[in-house]
């Protein structure tokens, strides 16, 4: 049985690394990742642990928080900031 597979155009937009509240990082060890169709090794993935979890729930809560904020309180200093800052920003607040 022949399989009509798309066709990746640019191969720029696949990454192995993870993006976790705005920073691009990931485990050391990788997990590949297969066609269920046939099984083939179709790319790889990084596998996370506890902590980039942790940090990932975190990042998003915190982004969460931030997005139903009224538009004039979301829009001071911090609009400055990059995510990871905003959300150890965040973190000094919700303790």
């Amino acid at each position: 049985m022949q399989v009509n597979r798309p066709v990746l155009v640019d191969s720029t937009v696949l990454t192995d690394r993870c993006d976790i509240g705005g920073a691009w990082g990931g485990g050391t060890s990788t997990i590949d990742v297969t066609d269920p169709a046939d099984d083939r090794v179709i790319g790889t993935v990084r596998k996370l642990g506890t902590a980039e979890t942790r940090r990932a729930i975190h990042a998003a809560v915190a982004q969460k928080r931030w997005a139903v904020k009224a538009a004039p309180t979301r829009n001071n200093k911090r609009s400055n900031m990059d995510l990871p800052e905003f959300v150890n920003a965040q973190q000094a607040f919700s303790v």
